[in-house]
């Protein structure tokens, strides 16, 4: 059995097979084969998805956070002086959290309660992502 493909100017890839007494050919157009993967390509899902890196971010909050926190969108927090996470936007620019957190969170805590905390950049970006996933806007006022 012989295969072979080869270019033809005037109809773009030719392919063919056979084994000697009969032979199978058609062309094969490298646009639509091209068109084809892109588009296989392209409807992939993401390995880490908005959705995954939030996830992530939710897990650190939990493990980290949760003793004094509320770290999600509703509840309240167990110590009172602790802002709930949902809130963070409206007292504080996320922005400037997130580079606390690179230096080390006691940055702007007052409570002497407060655990310092190392993240890694990763652990950062995903914690900062869960955060902004929860933020409620604030209220109106009159």
């Amino acid at each position: 059995m012989r295969l072979s493909l080869s270019q033809r100017p005037d109809k773009g890839y030719h392919q063919s097979w056979g084994d000697g007494g009969r032979s199978f050919s058609y062309n094969v157009d490298m646009r639509l084969f091209i068109i084809t993967a892109l588009t296989c390509f392209l409807a992939w899902p993401p390995t880490a998805s908005a959705e995954g890196v939030a996830a992530r971010g939710q897990r650190i909050a939990e493990r980290n956070c949760a003793s004094c926190h509320a770290v999600s969108r509703t509840g309240t927090s167990p110590s009172e002086k602790a802002p709930a996470f949902r809130t963070l936007a409206q007292r504080y620019k996320l922005q400037d959290l997130e580079e606390a957190l690179a230096e080390g969170i006691m940055v702007g805590h007052e409570a002497p309660e407060m655990p310092l905390f190392e993240f890694t950049s990763r652990q950062i970006a995903d914690f900062m992502a869960y955060l902004r996933s929860i933020q409620v806007k604030s209220p109106l006022r009159p």
